[in-house]
Protein backbone atom coordinates (compact mmCIF):
# COMPACT_ATOMS: atom_id res chain seq x y z
CA UNK A 1 0.00 0.00 0.00
CA UNK A 2 1.27 3.47 -0.85
CA UNK A 3 2.38 5.39 2.21
CA UNK A 4 0.93 8.77 3.11
CA UNK A 5 4.43 10.29 3.36
CA UNK A 6 5.37 9.04 -0.10
CA UNK A 7 2.19 10.34 -1.70
CA UNK A 8 2.51 13.82 -0.19
CA UNK A 9 6.31 14.17 -0.21
CA UNK A 10 6.57 15.85 -3.64
CA UNK A 11 3.45 18.02 -3.77
CA UNK A 12 5.00 21.23 -2.45
CA UNK A 13 6.36 22.58 -5.78
CA UNK A 14 4.55 20.48 -8.39
CA UNK A 15 1.99 23.15 -9.29
CA UNK A 16 4.48 26.02 -9.26
CA UNK A 17 7.01 24.11 -11.36
CA UNK A 18 4.40 23.17 -13.97
CA UNK A 19 3.08 26.75 -14.23
CA UNK A 20 6.60 28.18 -14.60
CA UNK A 21 7.49 25.62 -17.26
CA UNK A 22 4.31 26.43 -19.19
CA UNK A 23 4.93 30.18 -19.04
CA UNK A 24 8.54 29.68 -20.15
CA UNK A 25 7.38 27.66 -23.16
CA UNK A 26 4.90 30.41 -24.07
CA UNK A 27 7.64 33.06 -23.85
CA UNK A 28 9.97 30.97 -26.02
CA UNK A 29 7.27 30.23 -28.60
CA UNK A 30 6.17 33.87 -28.84
CA UNK A 31 9.78 34.98 -29.30
CA UNK A 32 10.27 32.37 -32.03
CA UNK A 33 7.10 33.39 -33.85
CA UNK A 34 7.91 37.10 -33.80
CA UNK A 35 11.43 36.40 -35.03
CA UNK A 36 10.16 34.17 -37.85
CA UNK A 37 7.54 36.71 -38.88
CA UNK A 38 10.19 39.45 -39.04
CA UNK A 39 12.42 37.25 -41.21
CA UNK A 40 9.57 36.42 -43.59
CA UNK A 41 8.60 40.07 -43.88
CA UNK A 42 12.19 40.87 -44.87
CA UNK A 43 11.93 38.08 -47.46
CA UNK A 44 8.78 39.65 -48.89
CA UNK A 45 10.52 43.00 -49.15
CA UNK A 46 13.48 41.38 -50.87
CA UNK A 47 11.18 39.69 -53.39
CA UNK A 48 9.36 42.95 -54.10
CA UNK A 49 12.62 44.69 -54.90
CA UNK A 50 13.71 42.13 -57.50
CA UNK A 51 14.24 43.88 -60.95
CA UNK A 52 15.56 42.40 -64.12
CA UNK A 53 18.16 44.19 -66.09
CA UNK A 54 17.62 44.73 -69.78
CA UNK A 55 18.82 41.95 -71.94
CA UNK A 56 22.26 42.92 -73.30
CA UNK A 57 21.92 40.68 -76.44
CA UNK A 58 18.99 42.64 -78.03
CA UNK A 59 19.46 45.99 -79.93
CA UNK A 60 16.55 48.33 -80.65
CA UNK A 61 15.81 48.76 -84.42
CA UNK A 62 16.59 52.10 -86.15
CA UNK A 63 14.12 53.88 -88.45
CA UNK A 64 16.88 54.65 -90.95
CA UNK A 65 17.22 50.94 -91.58
CA UNK A 66 13.68 50.77 -92.94
CA UNK A 67 12.24 52.41 -96.07
CA UNK A 68 8.69 52.21 -94.92
CA UNK A 69 7.53 53.47 -91.53
CA UNK A 70 5.12 50.58 -91.20
CA UNK A 71 8.04 48.16 -91.43
CA UNK A 72 9.93 50.08 -88.70
CA UNK A 73 6.88 50.14 -86.41
CA UNK A 74 6.40 46.38 -86.80
CA UNK A 75 10.08 45.72 -86.02
CA UNK A 76 9.99 47.95 -82.92
CA UNK A 77 6.88 46.26 -81.58
CA UNK A 78 8.54 42.90 -82.06
CA UNK A 79 11.57 44.20 -80.15
CA UNK A 80 9.39 45.41 -77.27
CA UNK A 81 7.59 42.03 -77.02
CA UNK A 82 10.89 40.12 -76.98
CA UNK A 83 12.30 42.41 -74.31
CA UNK A 84 9.23 41.95 -72.05
CA UNK A 85 9.33 38.18 -72.34
CA UNK A 86 13.04 38.16 -71.46
CA UNK A 87 12.51 40.36 -68.36
CA UNK A 88 9.67 38.18 -67.01
CA UNK A 89 11.72 35.03 -67.32
CA UNK A 90 14.72 36.57 -65.61
CA UNK A 91 12.60 37.96 -62.75
CA UNK A 92 10.93 34.61 -62.22
CA UNK A 93 14.30 32.88 -62.09
CA UNK A 94 15.63 35.26 -59.44
CA UNK A 95 12.50 34.94 -57.25
CA UNK A 96 12.60 31.12 -57.41
CA UNK A 97 16.25 31.15 -56.30
CA UNK A 98 15.51 33.37 -53.32
CA UNK A 99 12.49 31.26 -52.27
CA UNK A 100 14.53 28.08 -52.52
CA UNK A 101 17.05 29.50 -50.06
CA UNK A 102 14.28 29.77 -47.46
CA UNK A 103 12.67 26.43 -48.25
CA UNK A 104 9.71 27.77 -50.25
CA UNK A 105 8.61 26.91 -53.74
CA UNK A 106 6.11 29.73 -54.31
CA UNK A 107 5.68 33.26 -53.09
CA UNK A 108 2.17 32.43 -51.89
CA UNK A 109 3.66 30.03 -49.32
CA UNK A 110 5.50 32.95 -47.71
CA UNK A 111 2.30 34.94 -47.32
CA UNK A 112 0.53 31.90 -45.89
CA UNK A 113 3.31 31.29 -43.31
CA UNK A 114 3.26 34.92 -42.21
CA UNK A 115 -0.52 34.74 -41.79
CA UNK A 116 -0.40 31.49 -39.75
CA UNK A 117 2.45 32.66 -37.51
CA UNK A 118 0.77 36.01 -36.89
CA UNK A 119 -2.41 34.20 -35.88
CA UNK A 120 -0.49 31.94 -33.46
CA UNK A 121 1.35 34.89 -31.93
CA UNK A 122 -1.92 36.78 -31.49
CA UNK A 123 -3.48 33.71 -29.86
CA UNK A 124 -0.66 33.59 -27.30
CA UNK A 125 -0.78 37.32 -26.67
CA UNK A 126 -4.56 37.41 -26.28
CA UNK A 127 -4.51 34.30 -24.09
CA UNK A 128 -1.93 35.78 -21.72
CA UNK A 129 -3.84 39.06 -21.65
CA UNK A 130 -7.06 37.22 -20.74
CA UNK A 131 -5.25 35.21 -18.06
CA UNK A 132 -3.85 38.38 -16.49
CA UNK A 133 -7.29 39.99 -16.47
CA UNK A 134 -8.68 36.83 -14.83
CA UNK A 135 -6.16 37.31 -12.03
CA UNK A 136 -7.07 40.99 -11.67
CA UNK A 137 -4.08 42.48 -13.51
CA UNK A 138 -3.85 45.06 -16.29
CA UNK A 139 -2.52 43.87 -19.64
CA UNK A 140 0.13 45.59 -21.74
CA UNK A 141 3.10 44.13 -23.56
CA UNK A 142 3.08 40.34 -23.62
CA UNK A 143 6.46 39.97 -21.91
CA UNK A 144 5.40 42.12 -18.96
CA UNK A 145 2.01 40.37 -18.90
CA UNK A 146 3.68 36.96 -18.60
CA UNK A 147 5.87 38.13 -15.71
CA UNK A 148 2.83 39.58 -13.94
CA UNK A 149 0.99 36.29 -14.33
CA UNK A 150 4.04 34.40 -13.03
CA UNK A 151 4.36 36.62 -9.92
CA UNK A 152 0.64 36.55 -9.09
CA UNK A 153 0.24 32.78 -9.55
CA UNK A 154 3.45 32.00 -7.65
CA UNK A 155 2.18 33.92 -4.64
CA UNK A 156 -1.31 32.44 -4.77
CA UNK A 157 -0.09 28.86 -5.23
CA UNK A 158 2.44 29.18 -2.41
CA UNK A 159 -0.42 30.36 -0.19
CA UNK A 160 -2.53 27.38 -1.22
CA UNK A 161 -5.09 29.49 -3.10
CA UNK A 162 -7.10 27.18 -5.36
CA UNK A 163 -10.04 29.51 -5.95
CA UNK A 164 -11.99 29.87 -9.19
CA UNK A 165 -9.78 32.66 -10.55
CA UNK A 166 -6.61 30.63 -9.97
CA UNK A 167 -8.14 27.51 -11.49
CA UNK A 168 -9.32 29.41 -14.61
CA UNK A 169 -5.89 31.02 -15.01
CA UNK A 170 -4.18 27.63 -14.74
CA UNK A 171 -6.53 26.12 -17.33
CA UNK A 172 -5.81 28.99 -19.75
CA UNK A 173 -2.03 28.71 -19.31
CA UNK A 174 -1.98 24.93 -19.68
CA UNK A 175 -4.16 25.13 -22.82
CA UNK A 176 -1.80 27.67 -24.38
CA UNK A 177 1.20 25.53 -23.48
CA UNK A 178 -0.41 22.40 -24.93
CA UNK A 179 -0.98 24.22 -28.24
CA UNK A 180 2.78 24.63 -28.45
CA UNK A 181 3.79 21.12 -27.30
CA UNK A 182 3.13 18.57 -24.61
CA UNK A 183 0.04 17.13 -23.05
CA UNK A 184 -0.17 18.72 -19.61
CA UNK A 185 -3.26 18.39 -17.43
CA UNK A 186 -4.66 21.48 -15.74
CA UNK A 187 -6.66 19.19 -13.48
CA UNK A 188 -3.50 17.57 -12.11
CA UNK A 189 -2.00 21.00 -11.36
CA UNK A 190 -5.13 22.06 -9.48
CA UNK A 191 -5.12 18.75 -7.59
CA UNK A 192 -1.52 19.39 -6.64
CA UNK A 193 -2.54 22.66 -4.99
CA UNK A 194 -5.34 20.85 -3.16
CA UNK A 195 -2.85 18.24 -2.01
CA UNK A 196 -0.55 20.94 -0.73
CA UNK A 197 -3.42 22.48 1.22
CA UNK A 198 -4.35 19.14 2.76
CA UNK A 199 -0.82 18.07 3.64
CA UNK A 200 -0.16 18.01 7.39
CA UNK A 201 2.99 17.26 9.37
CA UNK A 202 1.13 14.97 11.77
CA UNK A 203 -1.68 12.86 10.36
CA UNK A 204 -2.42 11.64 13.89
CA UNK A 205 -1.96 13.64 17.07
CA UNK A 206 0.54 12.15 19.54
CA UNK A 207 -1.06 9.91 22.16
CA UNK A 208 0.29 12.06 25.00
CA UNK A 209 -1.41 15.15 23.54
CA UNK A 210 -4.74 13.35 23.20
CA UNK A 211 -4.51 11.80 26.68
CA UNK A 212 -3.73 15.18 28.26
CA UNK A 213 -7.12 16.54 27.21
CA UNK A 214 -10.43 16.49 29.06
CA UNK A 215 -13.71 14.78 28.34
CA UNK A 216 -17.13 16.38 28.08
CA UNK A 217 -17.59 16.15 31.86
CA UNK A 218 -14.26 17.88 32.53
CA UNK A 219 -12.57 14.69 33.74
CA UNK A 220 -9.06 14.04 32.46
CA UNK A 221 -9.02 11.48 29.66
CA UNK A 222 -6.29 9.61 31.54
CA UNK A 223 -8.94 8.77 34.14
CA UNK A 224 -11.67 8.06 31.56
CA UNK A 225 -10.40 5.18 29.40
CA UNK A 226 -13.61 4.79 27.40
CA UNK A 227 -13.67 8.47 26.41
CA UNK A 228 -9.96 8.26 25.58
CA UNK A 229 -10.67 5.22 23.39
CA UNK A 230 -13.44 7.15 21.62
CA UNK A 231 -11.06 10.07 20.98
CA UNK A 232 -8.41 7.72 19.55
CA UNK A 233 -10.96 6.00 17.31
CA UNK A 234 -12.13 9.40 16.05
CA UNK A 235 -8.51 10.32 15.25
CA UNK A 236 -8.07 7.09 13.29
CA UNK A 237 -11.34 7.59 11.43
CA UNK A 238 -10.37 11.13 10.38
CA UNK A 239 -6.91 9.94 9.33
CA UNK A 240 -8.34 7.14 7.17
CA UNK A 241 -10.76 9.56 5.51
CA UNK A 242 -7.93 12.02 4.84
CA UNK A 243 -5.69 9.32 3.37
CA UNK A 244 -8.42 8.15 1.00
CA UNK A 245 -9.02 11.76 -0.10
CA UNK A 246 -5.29 12.26 -0.70
CA UNK A 247 -5.10 9.00 -2.66
CA UNK A 248 -8.01 10.07 -4.87
CA UNK A 249 -6.47 13.48 -5.55
CA UNK A 250 -3.11 11.92 -6.37
CA UNK A 251 -4.51 9.17 -8.57
CA UNK A 252 -3.58 6.31 -6.25
CA UNK A 253 -5.91 3.42 -6.96
CA UNK A 254 -6.14 2.24 -3.36
CA UNK A 255 -8.56 2.58 -0.46
CA UNK A 256 -7.82 2.31 3.25
CA UNK A 257 -10.55 0.51 5.20
CA UNK A 258 -11.46 1.71 8.68
CA UNK A 259 -12.22 -1.90 9.64
CA UNK A 260 -8.50 -2.67 9.41
CA UNK A 261 -7.81 -0.20 12.23
CA UNK A 262 -10.48 -1.05 14.79
CA UNK A 263 -9.12 -0.72 18.34
CA UNK A 264 -9.47 -3.90 20.38
CA UNK A 265 -8.62 -4.54 24.00
CA UNK A 266 -5.06 -5.83 24.03
CA UNK A 267 -6.08 -8.85 26.06
CA UNK A 268 -8.91 -9.71 23.68
CA UNK A 269 -6.96 -9.12 20.49
CA UNK A 270 -5.53 -12.69 20.32
CA UNK A 271 -9.05 -14.08 20.68
CA UNK A 272 -10.32 -11.70 18.00
CA UNK A 273 -7.62 -12.93 15.63
CA UNK A 274 -8.53 -16.52 16.46
CA UNK A 275 -12.09 -15.83 15.34
CA UNK A 276 -11.12 -14.24 12.03
CA UNK A 277 -10.56 -16.86 9.31
CA UNK A 278 -7.83 -14.78 7.68
CA UNK A 279 -5.76 -14.55 10.87
CA UNK A 280 -6.71 -17.75 12.71
CA UNK A 281 -3.72 -19.85 11.62
CA UNK A 282 -1.10 -17.20 12.38
CA UNK A 283 -2.83 -16.43 15.70
CA UNK A 284 -2.60 -20.09 16.74
CA UNK A 285 1.09 -20.16 15.84
CA UNK A 286 1.81 -16.94 17.76
CA UNK A 287 -0.11 -18.08 20.85
CA UNK A 288 1.72 -21.42 20.80
CA UNK A 289 5.09 -19.72 20.54
CA UNK A 290 4.16 -17.30 23.35
CA UNK A 291 3.06 -20.17 25.60
CA UNK A 292 6.24 -22.16 24.94
CA UNK A 293 8.34 -19.04 25.53
CA UNK A 294 6.72 -18.47 28.93
CA UNK A 295 7.20 -22.11 29.93
CA UNK A 296 10.85 -22.24 28.87
CA UNK A 297 11.54 -18.86 30.49
CA UNK A 298 10.17 -20.11 33.79
CA UNK A 299 12.10 -23.37 33.60
CA UNK A 300 15.41 -21.72 32.71
CA UNK A 301 14.89 -19.04 35.34
CA UNK A 302 14.54 -21.73 37.98
CA UNK A 303 17.55 -23.68 36.68
CA UNK A 304 19.95 -20.81 36.13
CA UNK A 305 18.82 -18.46 38.88
CA UNK A 306 21.73 -16.35 40.13
CA UNK A 307 22.18 -14.90 43.56
CA UNK A 308 21.28 -11.24 43.37
CA UNK A 309 23.52 -8.54 44.76
CA UNK A 310 22.57 -6.89 48.03
CA UNK A 311 22.24 -3.68 46.04
CA UNK A 312 19.20 -5.13 44.29
CA UNK A 313 17.27 -5.40 47.60
CA UNK A 314 14.81 -2.61 48.29
CA UNK A 315 14.67 -2.68 52.11
CA UNK A 316 16.79 -3.74 55.08
CA UNK A 317 14.14 -6.28 56.04
CA UNK A 318 14.82 -8.08 52.77
CA UNK A 319 18.50 -8.25 53.72
CA UNK A 320 17.71 -9.86 57.09
CA UNK A 321 15.20 -12.32 55.64
CA UNK A 322 17.48 -13.23 52.76
CA UNK A 323 20.52 -14.51 54.64
CA UNK A 324 21.67 -14.14 58.23
CA UNK A 325 25.28 -14.59 57.11
CA UNK A 326 24.95 -11.45 54.99
CA UNK A 327 24.09 -9.48 58.12
CA UNK A 328 27.01 -11.08 59.92
CA UNK A 329 29.43 -10.17 57.12
CA UNK A 330 28.43 -6.54 57.32
CA UNK A 331 28.92 -6.49 61.11
CA UNK A 332 32.41 -7.97 60.65
CA UNK A 333 33.23 -5.39 57.99
CA UNK A 334 32.08 -2.55 60.25
CA UNK A 335 34.25 -3.91 63.11
CA UNK A 336 37.29 -4.08 60.79
CA UNK A 337 36.71 -0.47 59.74
CA UNK A 338 36.49 0.63 63.39
CA UNK A 339 39.81 -1.09 64.22
CA UNK A 340 41.54 0.51 61.23
CA UNK A 341 40.02 3.89 62.15
CA UNK A 342 41.38 3.75 65.67
CA UNK A 343 44.69 1.89 65.32
CA UNK A 344 45.52 2.14 61.60
CA UNK A 345 47.29 -0.71 59.84
CA UNK A 346 45.95 -2.90 57.04
CA UNK A 347 42.63 -4.69 56.96
CA UNK A 348 44.38 -8.05 56.74
CA UNK A 349 45.71 -7.54 60.28
CA UNK A 350 42.15 -7.28 61.64
CA UNK A 351 40.88 -10.54 60.12
CA UNK A 352 41.62 -12.65 63.20
CA UNK A 353 38.32 -13.87 64.63
CA UNK A 354 39.39 -13.38 68.22
CA UNK A 355 40.30 -9.76 67.53
CA UNK A 356 36.91 -9.15 65.93
CA UNK A 357 35.05 -10.80 68.82
CA UNK A 358 36.91 -8.66 71.32
CA UNK A 359 36.13 -5.56 69.23
CA UNK A 360 32.43 -6.49 69.18
CA UNK A 361 32.48 -7.01 72.93
CA UNK A 362 34.20 -3.65 73.36
CA UNK A 363 31.46 -2.02 71.29
CA UNK A 364 28.64 -3.63 73.30
CA UNK A 365 30.39 -2.89 76.60
CA UNK A 366 30.15 0.85 75.98
CA UNK A 367 26.36 0.62 76.38
CA UNK A 368 24.54 0.71 79.72
CA UNK A 369 21.13 -0.63 80.57
CA UNK A 370 18.35 1.90 80.94
CA UNK A 371 14.57 2.11 81.06
CA UNK A 372 14.55 5.11 78.77
CA UNK A 373 13.07 4.04 75.43
CA UNK A 374 12.05 0.63 76.73
CA UNK A 375 8.60 1.10 75.28
CA UNK A 376 10.23 1.31 71.84
CA UNK A 377 12.44 -1.73 72.39
CA UNK A 378 15.62 0.16 73.33
CA UNK A 379 17.16 -1.09 76.62
CA UNK A 380 20.79 0.06 76.22
CA UNK A 381 22.28 3.52 75.80
CA UNK A 382 25.69 5.11 75.37
CA UNK A 383 26.94 8.63 74.67
CA UNK A 384 27.86 8.96 71.01
CA UNK A 385 31.11 10.62 72.04
CA UNK A 386 32.31 7.28 73.51
CA UNK A 387 31.68 5.52 70.17
CA UNK A 388 34.03 7.73 68.18
CA UNK A 389 35.55 4.99 66.00
CA UNK A 390 32.34 2.99 65.47
CA UNK A 391 30.69 5.29 62.88
CA UNK A 392 30.42 2.53 60.27
CA UNK A 393 28.83 0.18 62.83
CA UNK A 394 26.35 2.83 63.96
CA UNK A 395 25.42 3.70 60.37
CA UNK A 396 24.87 0.04 59.53
CA UNK A 397 22.81 -0.75 62.63
CA UNK A 398 20.78 2.45 62.23
CA UNK A 399 19.64 1.31 58.81
CA UNK A 400 18.35 -1.91 60.36
CA UNK A 401 16.60 -0.07 63.20
CA UNK A 402 18.81 -1.74 65.82
CA UNK A 403 20.26 1.53 67.14
CA UNK A 404 18.87 5.03 67.25
CA UNK A 405 20.86 8.25 67.60
CA UNK A 406 18.93 10.99 69.44
CA UNK A 407 19.80 14.42 70.79
CA UNK A 408 20.30 15.05 74.51
CA UNK A 409 17.12 17.14 74.63
CA UNK A 410 15.05 14.35 73.15
CA UNK A 411 16.67 11.86 75.51
CA UNK A 412 15.81 14.11 78.45
CA UNK A 413 12.18 14.18 77.34
CA UNK A 414 12.15 10.39 77.25
CA UNK A 415 13.84 10.28 80.69
CA UNK A 416 11.15 12.49 82.20
CA UNK A 417 8.61 9.80 81.41
CA UNK A 418 10.57 7.19 83.40
CA UNK A 419 9.99 6.97 87.18
CA UNK A 420 13.20 5.10 87.85
CA UNK A 421 15.93 7.07 89.58
CA UNK A 422 18.66 5.14 87.74
CA UNK A 423 18.64 7.38 84.66
CA UNK A 424 22.10 8.54 83.55
CA UNK A 425 22.56 12.17 82.59
CA UNK A 426 24.05 12.56 79.09
CA UNK A 427 25.47 15.47 77.21
CA UNK A 428 25.48 15.51 73.45
CA UNK A 429 23.86 12.88 71.24
CA UNK A 430 22.85 9.55 72.75
CA UNK A 431 22.94 6.17 71.02
CA UNK A 432 20.10 3.82 72.04
CA UNK A 433 20.40 0.10 71.20
CA UNK A 434 17.72 -2.53 70.97
CA UNK A 435 18.00 -5.67 73.05
CA UNK A 436 17.66 -7.99 70.07
CA UNK A 437 21.06 -6.94 68.74
CA UNK A 438 22.57 -7.90 72.08
CA UNK A 439 20.78 -11.23 71.79
CA UNK A 440 22.22 -11.70 68.30
CA UNK A 441 25.73 -10.98 69.64
CA UNK A 442 25.27 -13.47 72.48
CA UNK A 443 24.20 -16.13 70.01
CA UNK A 444 27.27 -15.59 67.85
CA UNK A 445 29.63 -15.63 70.82
CA UNK A 446 28.12 -18.89 72.07
CA UNK A 447 28.38 -20.49 68.63
CA UNK A 448 32.05 -19.56 68.31
CA UNK A 449 32.89 -20.64 71.86
CA UNK A 450 31.16 -23.98 71.26
CA UNK A 451 33.17 -24.58 68.11
CA UNK A 452 36.41 -23.55 69.86
CA UNK A 453 35.67 -25.80 72.80
CA UNK A 454 34.89 -28.72 70.45
CA UNK A 455 38.18 -28.23 68.62
CA UNK A 456 40.17 -28.07 71.92
CA UNK A 457 38.94 -31.51 73.03
CA UNK A 458 41.49 -34.34 72.53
Amino acid sequence: MAKYENVTSNVDNTAGDTINASLNSIVSEYSRLTSEIANLELLEKQLSEVKSSASSGMVAPKQSDYEEYEDYAAAYNAYINSLSQGNSAETSTQISGILAQYGFTARSEVAKSISEMSASANTLKNGISATLETLGGTSGEITSDIEQVRVILTEKVSNGDDGVAVQNAIVQIINLSNKISGNLSAESVIKSISLQNRKVDELLLPFAEIASGEGEDGISLKKAPMELKAQLENQIKNAVTEINTIYALNGVNETVLIDDYIMHDIYLLPLVNLVKPTTRSIAIICLTIALLTDIFSLVFAMIFQKQKSILSLKSVNQVIRRDDSLFEKNVISALMVSIKSEFGGSLSETMDISVLLERLAEFVAKFHSTNVGASQGYSLQAPQSELEHFDAMLAFLSQFGLVKIVSSDYYSELSSEVTSSNVPVCEGNVVMMKTKFLLWCNGKWNDIFAVTDERSKP
